[in-house]
């Protein structure tokens, strides 16, 4: 306990006589010390939250740049690019609504390796409720292999905007090995 209290605070409370003028004078004296002494704490307490808050920063910084550092020893990344493109095909194959769009975005060899892939795109499926420009993007993708098309669409789909894309596909048609049309319906 510090010596800025009030000795017998306690029973001074319970104590039906009033503090006299030097008592007052005493109690304003520690009172203030008090406060002083109060405000410092308040300080030191703001201090080391701010250096909590700093450490935790580390803290998470650290965690995430190991956990990116691990990643570097993943066996996957000692895979051949002709090994990762094979593997891409075939769960592109194994999975007929598999969109290269979800794996693209694992990270840049991944992205690089699977728009430099004509086949990736000739087979995965092409949906009438994307843009007419990720359409326009997916047959560029697809450069002059033969297309395995997959049309998928709900009835929500605008009419104008399912004309403008199934003209984008017409338009290679000669390209066309194969075409299913799904319709979902709700």
């Amino acid at each position: 306990m510090s010596a800025h209290f009030i000795p017998d605070l306690d029973n001074r409370l319970r104590s039906p006589n009033a503090c006299s003028t030097s008592d007052n004078a005493q109690v304003t004296e520690l009172i203030d010390r008090a406060g002083t002494e109060l405000t410092a704490y308040q300080t030191e307490i703001a201090s080391l939250r701010s250096r909590i808050a700093l450490l935790t920063r580390k803290h998470d910084m650290m965690k995430s740049h190991i956990e990116k550092a691990r990643s570097l020893l993943a066996p996957v990344r000692k895979l051949p690019n002709e090994i990762l493109v094979e593997i891409f095909m075939l769960l592109v194959d194994a999975r007929p609504n598999f969109d290269p769009p979800v794996f693209v975005k694992v990270c840049k060899r991944w992205f690089s390796l699977a728009l430099s892939t004509p086949r990736l795109w000739s087979i995965s499926p092409l949906y009438i409720d994307q843009t007419l420009i990720q359409v326009k993007q997916w047959l560029r993708l697809s450069r002059t292999i033969p297309l395995h098309i997959t049309l998928q669409s709900d009835q929500m789909t605008r009419t104008s905007h399912r004309e403008q894309i199934l003209q984008e596909v017409f338009a290679h048609s000669t390209r066309w090995k194969s075409l299913r049309i799904n319709q979902k319906t709700q």
